[in-house]
């Protein structure tokens, strides 16, 4: 349930996001929100990932870091990328993920200060996949089910980064 992907751009980490992003709409909802952490160095990609994933989404509005507004919520239009990147299918139930919450937890100093802010509300919408940045920090409330993504710098390239992705297998086939 893990894999570990070196990515040389900015372009390349939005392309992976991208792939796992369609596969992850072509999924049946649960009962809870679907989790995404991400976890890194400050500029190692995050933002890049969460930008590549919304666009796997179908979402065409410009995705930036909510680092002062902390969540921001975008409609996943009726296919995971409509258009001409067309893939997958979104999970074609009535129930399918409709909305991406994006927050970013860097300005918070615990799981509490995101239970303040309706993460309960959040998390109990299965029809949400919710992508949180530096989630590290509210790992406490986070769980146990979320899909991880840890990026680090490389020390060879100046753009280059080490994607560690916990993500169910089938998100992950093909994708390098």
């Amino acid at each position: 349930m893990g894999k570990s992907i070196s990515s040389h751009s900015i372009t390349h980490t939005k392309r992976i996001a991208q792939k796992i992003a369609e596969r992850c709409a072509a999924q049946k909802p649960g009962k809870r929100a679907m989790v995404i952490a991400l976890e890194g160095d400050l500029g190692a990609g995050k933002t890049a990932f969460a930008q590549g994933f919304a666009k796997g989404l179908g979402i065409a509005e410009k995705v930036l870091s909510p680092t002062f507004v902390i969540i921001k919520s975008y409609k996943i239009p009726l296919y995971a990328g409509q258009g001409k990147h067309a893939t997958l299918p979104r999970w074609s139930g009535q129930a399918g993920y409709k909305l991406l919450y994006h927050l970013d937890c860097y300005r918070l100093k615990s799981g509490e200060d995101l239970v303040s802010l309706g993460w309960q509300e959040i998390l109990n919408n299965p029809q949400a996949i919710i992508m949180l940045e530096w989630a590290d920090r509210v790992k406490s409330v986070l769980p146990p089910r979320a899909y991880w993504a840890r990026f680090s710098h490389s020390r060879e390239e100046r753009n280059a980064r080490t994607l560690a992705l916990r993500f169910p297998a089938v998100f992950l086939r093909d994708i390098s």
